[in-house]
């Protein structure tokens, strides 16, 4: 399987698109900790540093590491992406995942992240270069969140 780019995924909507990378990027988290992966995924839409749009951000090279082929996690992103495909409306994850895609995207959710637009694993040593302790917005399960 080759890395998933933005041609791959340009026909999907952007609520299945989301809901697909909370699937494989944060399913284990606690539900704030999904919401705010969601939201940084949405800071990054609204920046002109980033792409316009939901699957041009999530399919930046290296930057959500379920998109990467050595990571067993983009099997999962793939079979997310259309919900009838697995019957994944039957799983309460999905489900609240598929929910928390629709009140970000649709602006009807507060960011409990304060505008971060960068996350890291909070196990990871040492942390990545970019990040900043002073940038540090939100830490929530197993992530820390940044304003960069």
């Amino acid at each position: 399987m080759s890395e998933i780019g933005y041609k791959d995924l340009k026909d999907y909507r952007p609520i299945h698109v989301l809901t697909a990378l909370l699937m494989a990027e944060a399913r284990g988290e606690p539900y704030d900790g999904r919401v705010s992966v969601a939201f940084v995924v949405r800071n990054r839409v609204r920046d002109r540093r980033w792409p316009n749009t939901y699957a041009e951000v999530i399919t930046q090279p290296y930057q959500f590491s379920c998109l990467l082929d050595r990571d067993p996690n983009q099997k999962v992103f793939l079979d997310n992406l259309l919900p009838s495909k697995n019957f994944n409306l039957e799983s309460m994850i999905y489900r609240e995942c598929l929910g928390i895609a629709f009140l970000v995207i649709g602006n009807w959710r507060k960011d409990i992240t304060q505008g971060a637009n960068h996350y890291h694993a909070d196990w990871m040593v040492p942390f990545p270069k970019w990040s900043d302790p002073n940038k540090i917005t939100y830490s929530v399960g197993g992530h820390i969140f940044y304003k960069l």
